[in-house]
C-alpha cells in the first residue's frame, strides 16, 4: 500500500531531491496528480515553480520510491510533468510526455487524412502498433492482421514496457 506526498519548491535541485514545503498527502496517485496538474486550491501561490509527487510505502521511516517533478505552466495555470526519479537506482528520466504518464495508456489514435482518406495509427502501452485505413465500409487493416512492435514512445522517446 502506498501514499503520495505533494511538495512545492522554488528550486529545481530541491525539487529533484524531494525537498520542499508539504502541501498534501493522498492515498492514490490519480487524486494527487489531478491536484497538481490543475493547480487546485492554488498550490502555486504565485511562488512555487515546482511541484513534486513522491510515492511511499506506509510504515516507519518511509523512504520515497519514486518522485515525479512538475514545473508550473503560466499559460495553463497548472503544472506539467518534467520527469521522474527512481530513488532505488537514482535514475532520472526527464523526457516524458502527457501520453507516457497518462493513467489510460491503452491506445493513442493519431488521425491523418489525405484527400478524404483517413489513416489511424494505434500505439499500445506495451509497444504494439497497428495501422488502419478508414474507408467507406469501415476499417481496413493495412498490416493484414499483423501487429508491429516499437520500443520507444513516438511522442517523447521513452522506452516502452
Amino acid at each position: 500500500m502506498y501514499y503520495y506526498e505533494i511538495l512545492v519548491s522554488n528550486d529545481r535541485k530541491d525539487a529533484w531531491d524531494g525537498v520542499g514545503r508539504l502541501m498534501g498527502i493522498f492515498g492514490d496517485f490519480s487524486t494527487a496528480n489531478r491536484v497538481v496538474r490543475n493547480n487546485e486550491t492554488d498550490i502555486f501561490e504565485y511562488t512555487y515553480k515546482y511541484a513534486v509527487i513522491s510515492e511511499y510505502h506506509f510504515g516507519m521511516y518511509p523512504r520515497p520510491i519514486e518522485t515525479k517533478v512538475y514545473e508550473y505552466n503560466f499559460n495553463d495555470d497548472g503544472y506539467d510533468l518534467i520527469g521522474v526519479k527512481d530513488w532505488e537506482t537514482k535514475k532520472v528520466v526527464q523526457r516524458m510526455c502527457k501520453w507516457c504518464e497518462s493513467e489510460n495508456l491503452h491506445t493513442i489514435p493519431l488521425d491523418i487524412y489525405w484527400e478524404d482518406s483517413g489513416y489511424e495509427l494505434f500505439i499500445y502501452d506495451n509497444g504494439d502498433l497497428d495501422l488502419w485505413k478508414v474507408d467507406d465500409n469501415g476499417y481496413l487493416d493495412l498490416g493484414n492482421g499483423a501487429t508491429f512492435k516499437i520500443n520507444y514512445c513516438p511522442m517523447c522517446g521513452r522506452k516502452l514496457k
